[in-house]
Formats: structure tokens, sequence, C-alpha cells
């Protein structure tokens, strides 16, 4: 019996850890603003992500700019020309991409 509660407890912690770790995903929304391209950052938890990076790539995966989140987690800037793509680093392996096709 002292076998079983020890794997009752051992998968209800490993079940309880993935959840948690759901609960924190990376979100991030791109959307155009006067003539620039304001990205939202954050989790999923409500988490700030202020300070976090955020980079600007070209469809080469060519680094155009990159910069971290303000306060409110927001980060503004204008849109370069052809196809690209921003990618918000959430940490731990955790990042976010969009693409510009999906900004409007």
């Amino acid at each position: 019996m002292r076998s079983f509660k020890g794997r009752f407890w051992l998968s209800g912690t490993l079940c309880s850890l993935a959840v948690n770790a759901w609960a924190h995903a990376p979100l991030l929304d791109c959307y155009v603003e006067a003539e620039q391209i304001r990205c939202e950052a954050g989790f999923s938890d409500g988490t700030s992500a202020e300070g976090r990076k955020i980079m600007v790539l070209d469809a080469a995966n060519k680094l155009l700019l990159q910069g971290v989140l303000d306060n409110s987690g927001a980060f503004l800037f204008k849109p370069p020309t052809g196809d690209y793509h921003v990618i918000f680093e959430g940490g731990e392996g955790h990042s976010v991409t969009m693409y510009s096709a999906q900004i409007s």
C-alpha cells in the first residue's frame, strides 16, 4: 500500500508541474497603430514581460532590429519593407513568432 501512495503522490506532483508550466505560456500580439507596428507580449498567467527580448527578422532570418518590452509589455517599431517576423523571447526555451502576414 505504501508503494501505491508514493506513486500516487509522484504522479500528482508531476501533473501539477505540467499544469503550472502550461499556465506560464508566452503570448504575443502585433498590430498596426498609426504608421508603426505595436507588439504586446506577456504570459498566460498574467505575469509581466517587461524587459524581455523581442526581435524583428527578415524572411532570410537576418536580424533587422531588437529591443526589450517596456513596462506595459509593448514594443513599437516602423515596419520594414518586405516580409518579416517578430520573435518574443519568453525565456527558458519559450518563444513566440508572429509573421508580417498575420499583422493587421
